[in-house]
Parts: structure tokens; sequence; C-alpha cells
């Protein structure tokens, strides 16, 4: 049995824990001793109805795992008990009609999702009761007539084809040449100027007893530093095959970043630079601690990166709700946030172009060659068969090589 608390002695959480993982009913606590959310572990992933707390203690958020994943109906709610937010999830992935409200219950948007990203008509009124937006997504981009405030109407086109990397069933593999599709426009991949009321996603605490013990290993290992195993279960390397991305060009080369600013993959390569880009898995049951550690040693040795002509760049597929919980978790393994991009594939188009879906991705890291070219691929096979940053700096070409 885990019984834990703050520092300064207030309930942090409990809970029985077997095997290393949690298991069994537990419970969570804020700094001020208040209910944060209870439910049931089963080894080591959440299972079964979950709920959380305002601090007044009227309800915050309700819904169901099956295995780590979100499944069914989830609920939000304002403090003092009115529903802030309805929709289902199909194995993590938000999925069909989805409804927002404003406190006093008046409705705040609609639309709907299919495969965990926006597609369909969407519409949203801000406190006033006022149409401020209005219009159609296509596989998680903007397209067609949109009404981006009270009194603001553009067409933002047609949505893109995603390109995809066709291979066959040669060994080792071999690419079709795809001609490259076009990319969609940023303002396609915005969301509207006034977003709906919604909250990222909360699971609770951002790991497991288990990871949260070895954290310092999994970033020591991410890293390509020494570490002591001990204690950690380390799965065997994988056989490696040759990787059909190398020698192809990214499918898209343009993202959004969080901060909101552009990040041009093309234009840092005809600068004359390499690219390190690292895809993550996105936001699927809970932020994935071998995402955040693996960030975090990139961001410790960007300075490595730059010296050898890359520059790093992080991709989080999903929407854009899901990144601050994410830039948190890295904080909590190097104390500031990433100061190299951390982008967005709010339509997953890239993590279709690449042809790694998983729950939401396969953990992908690339080199991009400044001719456009990708020179290394890693596909990871789980979420722990990532590169290390020794690993990454090793493939990176030399600097002021053709």
């Amino acid at each position: 049995m885990v019984a834990e608390t703050w520092p300064d002695g207030q309930p942090r959480r409990s809970g029985l824990v077997e095997g290393g993982q949690p298991n069994g009913a537990w419970t969570y606590h804020d700094r001020e001793g208040r209910m944060e959310s209870s439910g049931v572990y089963m080894m080591g992933k959440p299972n079964g109805m979950w709920s959380w707390y305002h601090p007044d203690g009227s309800p915050s958020r309700t819904g169901a795992f099956v295995g780590g994943l979100r499944q069914g109906e989830w609920t939000r709610f304002h403090p003092g008990g009115v529903v802030a937010e309805r929709g289902v999830y199909v194995d993590d992935r938000q999925s069909g009609a989805w409804s927002w409200y404003h406190p006093d219950g008046r409705l705040a948007g609609d639309g709907s999702f299919q495969d965990g990203v926006r597609h369909g008509s969407w519409r949203q009124w801000d406190a006033e009761g006022r149409l401020v937006a209005d219009g159609r997504y296509d596989r998680g981009l903007r397209v067609g007539p949109w009404r981006d405030g009270i009194d603001r109407i553009e067409d933002l086109g047609a949505s893109p084809a995603t390109a995809a990397v066709v291979t066959t069933p040669a060994d080792p593999p071999s690419v079709v040449p795809v001609p490259p599709a076009p990319e969609p426009s940023l303002a396609q991949q915005r969301p509207p100027s006034e977003p709906l009321p919604t909250s990222a996603p909360v699971i609770p605490g951002f790991w497991t007893v288990a990871e949260e013990r070895v954290a310092k290993v999994i970033l020591a290992r991410a890293a390509g530093q020494a570490y002591d195993p001990s204690g950690y279960d380390a799965l065997p390397p994988p056989v490696r095959k040759p990787s059909p991305l190398v020698g192809t060009a990214l499918p898209r080369t343009r993202f959004l970043a969080a901060d909101g600013g552009v990040v041009d993959v093309a234009a840092l390569n005809r600068d004359g630079r390499s690219v390190v880009l690292v895809l993550q898995r996105g936001f699927s049951g809970q932020i994935c601690i071998y995402c955040a550690a693996q960030t975090a040693a990139l961001a410790d040795a960007l300075p490595r990166f730059r010296a050898r002509g890359a520059e790093v760049v992080v991709v989080f597929p999903g929407p854009s709700e899901t990144i601050p919980a994410f830039i948190r978790a890295v904080q909590t393994l190097r104390r500031d946030p990433p100061p190299m991009p951390v982008c967005l594939d709010v339509d997953l188009g890239l993590v279709r172009g690449l042809r790694v879906e998983d729950s939401v991705a396969k953990p992908t890291a690339l080199v991009v060659a400044p001719d456009g070219r990708i020179t290394y691929a890693h596909v990871g096979q789980d979420k722990t068969d990532r590169p290390s940053v020794e690993d990454l700096l090793e493939v990176l070409p030399p600097v002021g090589a053709p």
C-alpha cells in the first residue's frame, strides 16, 4: 500500500502497488489536501470509471477507461455542476458529435470528430449568444467558407490530399515515388480565433508510480548516458530493417508551432541545415513519459545539434489543446520548457503521410538532409523504442556536406 504526502504533510495519493504498478482503487489530492481525482487501476493502467473534482468539491470530469484508453461518454463540468463539455471516445479518440456549454448552461459550440480529428460542421457562440465561428472541417483542416468572428467570413478552399509513401513488398523495402500532394494552408491548420471553452486532457498524475521511480533512468537512456538498469525492465533491442522512408521527402514541411509561430522545415533545409524531426506518440490515455524524456534530452542537447549544423523540431500529433499538458510534463524533467519548436500535426497528415499510425502515432525520428531527403528514419515498434541523442548526433551528415 502506498500513501504519499506533499512536502507539508498533506495527502498526495494513496493506493495499492503490485509488481511496481498501481492496482485497484487510488485517490489523488491537490497540494491543499483536497480530493482531486479517484478511480481504479488494473495492471498499471486506468480501468473503469474515474472522477475528478473542482476545489469546491463539485465534479470536474467523469469518464471510463478500458485498458488505459478512454472509452464511451465523457463529461466535463463547470464549478457547481453545470455541464461544460460532453462527447464520446472510441479507443482514446474523440468520435461523433460533441457539445460545449457556457457556465449558464447555454450552448457554446457543437461539432463532430472522426478518428480523433475534427470532421464535419462546427459552430461556436460567445457568452452573449452571438455566432462567432461556423464552418466545416475535413479531417482536421478548416475548409470552405468559414465565419471567424461576428462579421468576418472567408473561403479557406478545399482540403489538399494527404501525401503518402507507397512501398512494395520487396526485401529490402523499396519506394515507389509519389508526386507530393499540396500542403494545407496555415489558415486551414489554425483553430478559430475564439477557441471553445475546453481544457487540456486530465489523467491521474503524469505517470504511474513505477514510471516516476525510473524517470531518471528513462531520461538518461534518452540522452544516451550511462545508467543503472537495476529495477528497470529494459526491452531487448528490436530487429531493424532498412526503412522505406529513407530517400523520400517529407509529406509535409510547414507546421504551426505551439507558440503560434510557423516552422518551415524546407526553409531550414534551404539554409543548408539538416533537420532532426521527432514525431511523438500524441495523447493516448496519458502523457507518455518516454515522449517527455526524449524531448527533454533533445532540449538539453540542442547546442550540440546546432554545432553540427542541424535544427531539432518536435511534432506532437493531435489538437492544440493537448500541447500545454505535454510541455508541462517536459518541464517536470528539466524545469524549463523546450527551447526548440514543438509543432502540431492537427489533422494527422504527417502521421498518415509517413504511415506511422498507431493509437495516435508510433514514435518516429527522422533526419532530413539539406537537399530535403530523409537520410535516417527510426520508427519505434513500441513506446520505449527510440534513438538516443547520441544515436541521432552520430547519423547527422558532416557540416558542409552536400
